[in-house]
């Protein structure tokens, strides 16, 4: 529902579906990665007692494959995140809601999504990390394979970063320029509300009274609206 009503009367999400995770993409992601991740995994040496037996040598290097397939599937998908953020940003404007109870002006659960697709991502970071300081990898002493290695290490934990703080920043600068532009309109309706105590002189008592008290329910509203704005968070980076 918070992506619709983000989305207005172009379906964005859609648009991001049909060109970043189509089969076609899916399967090229799939086997470019597969390929990058077996080729790496040969330069730094399969461990030697697989080398005597080829069998063994074929089974590994098909495990080192299709796990690098499935990375490479997610992560198309985790690029596909950040494009829909990125895609749906400039309509923040139309949907950001200072009132809602969420303290997020009501995209609080877009940013909860986002942590918890990161911390899957982690989840498999951690798991990675164990296995390739498991293996003893025979060229692992060289020091350019050093540097390929800890760089193949980083990368899901980068991934998880990324997939929280790329649509987070992006996120941010619009709600911020929500916040400010918001809070200009509600200061200049507070103004006019103001000016309107003064014009009050060819009015009855009464008229005077009733005006007075729905021009000072105005004044609460948009001083409510002032604070809650204020306390609003700029995005799920933010904290709570």
């Amino acid at each position: 529902m918070i992506v619709e009503a983000l989305e207005g009367d172009y379906p964005i999400s859609r648009d991001v579906l049909e060109n970043w995770v189509s089969d076609k993409r899916h399967l090229m992601a799939g086997l470019g990665f597969a390929t990058v991740n077996t080729s790496i995994a040969h330069s730094l040496g399969v461990p030697a007692v697989f080398q005597t037996d080829p069998l063994a040598l074929t089974v590994i290097h098909v495990g080192f494959f299709l796990a690098g397939f499935s990375a490479g599937i997610g992560l198309l998908a985790i690029i596909a995140v950040i494009a829909l953020y990125l895609k749906l940003a400039p309509n923040l404007h139309y949907s950001l809601d200072a009132n809602n109870p969420d303290g997020n002006g009501g995209i609080k659960k877009l940013g909860d999504s986002l942590w918890f697709f990161a911390m899957l991502i982690g989840a498999v970071a951690v798991l990675v990390s164990i296995y390739m300081f498991g293996v003893r990898w025979v060229y692992i002493y060289k020091p350019h394979m050093q540097l390929i290695f800890i760089l193949w290490v980083a990368l899901p934990y980068l991934a998880a970063i990324s997939v929280v703080l790329i649509p987070g920043l992006v996120v941010r600068r619009q709600v911020m320029s929500f916040k400010n532009y918001r809070s200009e309109q509600l200061n200049k309706e507070k103004a006019e509300a103001y000016s309107a105590f003064k014009q009050f002189s060819e009015k009855t008592d009464d008229e005077i009274i009733d005006e007075k008290k729905e021009l000072s329910k105005k004044l609460n509203s948009i001083q409510d609206e002032l604070k809650k704005l204020k306390k609003m968070r700029n995005s799920h980076l933010d904290g709570n």
